[in-house]
């Protein structure tokens, strides 16, 4: 069954029932997003917590800083 079958099939089904499917299908994308999402958050934390500047520094680079080591910690998780 190619994709084109499944959403012909999907668009002969009652209205209700594909809210339904599309309900469940958003929650389940947005479950797996935030669970990405949590997981390379600690991640970040743990990181930025180690190598973070204690005290002094301008606000921006701080910031700067931070986000630069998230990517990072991103771009390792996902491979890029």
């Amino acid at each position: 069954m190619g994709l084109l079958d499944f959403i012909e099939k999907l668009q002969r089904k009652p209205q209700r029932t594909r809210e339904k499917i599309l309900a469940a299908s958003v929650a389940v994308i947005m479950l797996l997003i935030a669970l990405v999402w949590f997981k390379t958050l600690r991640q970040t934390f743990s990181a930025v917590s180690d190598s973070a500047p204690r005290a002094g520094g301008k606000p921006f680079e701080i910031i700067g800083g931070l986000w630069n080591q998230g990517l990072e910690i991103l771009r390792k998780e996902i491979n890029f």
